[in-house]
């Protein structure tokens, strides 16, 4: 059963969120795997591509209110999982064109976030891409995305700018092949699209 709050989310979600660019990148992929799903908003929108699209996601109850949100809309293209939180523990890496990272890396504590990208790429197969979207930390807007996270998300976020976190994903190995500023309402985006090389 979603809460009124869950609603709201998924009602909203598209009006915070440059959903319409991560869309055009998942389009030409068929192999879609998107860590961090939540409840799904991102993949249903893909849904009746004839793609292979599965989510990860931390909280089993967000696990199991995406579940319902799928057999309600009679999605059966989509599959949603629970992890534990360890990218290594999904074992078929091998199998996606795409990685997603939407809004989780602020949601990883400061120390712990170039570890978890770490064991993205090494699990990746080469010639695969991989698509970090997130906030801006050197955006002096970034404090809105604090003050969403702690009333809705009951959370304190961990933002890189975007220009570290450029750095980071190309020491690791990827290869930088977009890299954008999308701002949204009050919210300061950034994506990177890379390949692993």
């Amino acid at each position: 059963m979603l809460s009124f709050l869950d609603q709201i989310k998924i009602k909203f979600r598209h009006l915070i969120l440059p959903q319409d660019v991560l869309i055009r990148i998942a389009e030409s992929h068929q192999s879609i795997l998107d860590i961090g799903c939540g409840l799904g908003v991102f993949l249903t929108t893909l849904s009746g591509q004839k793609k292979t699209l599965r989510g990860v996601e931390i909280s089993d109850e967000t696990v199991q209110k995406a579940k319902g949100i799928l057999v309600q809309k009679g999605i059966k293209d989509v599959e949603i999982f629970h992890f534990n939180g360890d990218p290594t523990t999904i074992s078929d890496w091998a199998d996606y064109d795409v990685i997603f990272l939407n809004d989780v890396l602020h949601h990883i504590p400061s120390m712990d976030q170039v570890g978890f990208l770490r064991k993205i790429h090494h699990k990746m197969r080469k010639g695969a891409q991989f698509v970090l979207k997130d906030i801006d930390a050197e955006s002096p807007l970034v404090y809105f995305n604090k003050l969403h996270d702690l009333i809705l998300n009951r959370q304190y976020p961990h933002e890189m700018s975007k220009k570290d976190c450029y750095q980071v994903c190309q020491t690791l190995g990827f290869q930088i092949n977009e890299s954008l500023s999308i701002r949204k309402l009050v919210y300061p985006h950034f994506i990177l699209v890379m390949t692993k090389v």
